[in-house]
């Protein structure tokens, strides 16, 4: 947030207007904030388009930087294609000069376009260099076009739900940025505009990509409240207010930091924490099958999965599709459960799957709280046992 505070600082020349546009679109952003190795990606993004927003003003040194940054970010997240393709519309933007309406082209100088070609060779050159060689660059492209299932079926691949509080947040900032083209009509350059409509349609597209909407769309929003507002006057700056309000923020921060308590009781409200301690003093048979979303959190704690968050390895397999196949109740669930020898089940309570468990007399519940609910199948040789339970239960009654 503060690269992306900087870069929309930079392309405005009015870091007043960047900064009251970043604050709202924290709220966005924070959607995918996470601890996974996107989050690299997203700050490497936005490196990307200070260091060409920095090589377009006639600052060209930062420019060098970008075969580096590609060689640590290819080795990071398969982000890094986005980084290529920023690079690559900046360039071709500068291969030709016109003005329509409020869109405008400048074209590169023979010296400029000779530095960004070497970058690029550079870049290109950086993304074999990984420990899987080729392989690793071209797995983008394979979750682009080769894991359906995902796209489909998870979260995060999902279109802009605008009934939410961030689709309603994201919707008004782009009715708001149409109005006031319409109105004031200002000049863009053609990459900075290609990109926000890029940023704008795979946000609709994929609740995820709302992470490239925001820093696509910040320096243009920064520009149009800069119409507004001053220029930062030094002259004008209230050191000792400006510290009182920054202590207090800070023991603000201090204050409301939930305790080491209260996030446990979080994780406890969210995740089978109770479950799988139950599970550690009373070890259930497997294989044990598992709600997708606990899956991150059983491996940390040291159980083994069905299926975990690491969604693109599981459809390669053919488990995601099988687990998605059972979480829907199709046709023959049970069969499936049996194909995979699945002995224990644990998810969230009321889920679907757990009222067709309760119902079959081959499984049986044998922990349950108010977060998951825990199904053990039964053995054969405790079928005749079973059986003179229920009977003398139906005999007392």
């Amino acid at each position: 947030m503060v690269a992306l505070y900087a870069f929309a600082t930079l392309r405005s020349g009015n870091c007043k207007a960047a900064f009251f546009v970043s604050v709202p679109l924290i709220c966005l952003a924070t959607v995918s904030f996470n601890l996974r190795p996107q989050m690299v990606g997203y700050l490497f993004l936005i490196l990307t388009l200070i260091a060409m927003e920095r090589f377009r003003q006639g600052k060209q040194r930062s420019i060098w930087l970008l075969p580096l940054l590609f060689l640590v970010w290819v080795n990071t997240h398969g982000s890094w294609i986005i980084g290529f393709g920023i690079v690559g519309v900046y360039f071709a933007s500068g291969l030709v000069s016109f003005q329509v309406g409020q869109l405008e082209a400048r074209r590169w100088t023979t010296s400029e376009r000779l530095r960004l070609e070497i970058v690029l060779m550079l870049s290109v050159a950086a993304i074999p260099i990984t420990p899987y060689g080729t392989r690793l660059a071209v797995y983008p492209f394979m979750f682009a076009w080769s894991l359906p299932v995902n796209v489909a079926q998870i979260q995060e691949w999902q279109v802009m739900p605008f009934n939410v509080v961030g689709g309603k947040i994201f919707l008004v900032l782009l009715l708001g940025f149409f109005l006031a083209q319409v109105v004031f009509r200002f000049s863009w350059r053609l990459e900075e505009f290609l990109l926000f409509l890029f940023g704008t349609a795979m946000a609709c597209l994929h609740v995820r990509f709302l992470m490239l909407f925001v820093p696509f769309f910040a320096p243009l929003a920064a520009v149009i409240l800069a119409r507004w507002m001053s220029p930062y006057n030094k002259a004008k700056d209230r050191y000792l207010i400006n510290f009182a309000m920054m202590a207090g923020v800070v023991i603000a921060m201090l204050y409301y930091f939930p305790s080491q308590h209260q996030i446990e009781e979080k994780v406890a409200s969210q995740f089978p924490v109770r479950a799988l301690q139950y599970l550690r003093e009373h070890p259930a048979p497997g294989p044990l099958f598992n709600t997708y979303g606990y899956g991150g959190y059983m491996v940390e704690a040291g159980f083994k999965t069905f299926i975990d968050g690491r969604g693109d390895l599981f459809e390669q397999t053919g488990v995601l599709a099988d687990y998605i196949y059972i979480k829907q109740l199709k046709p023959g669930v049970l069969r499936v459960l049996s194909g995979y020898g699945i002995r224990s089940v644990l998810m969230g309570r009321g889920e679907p799957l757990l009222t067709v468990l309760a119902a079959s007399p081959d499984w049986r519940r044998v922990y349950s709280d108010d977060v998951s609910e825990l199904y053990v199948k039964q053995d054969v040789s405790d079928a005749p046992k079973r059986i003179i339970a229920e009977s003398l239960s139906v005999a007392t009654r």
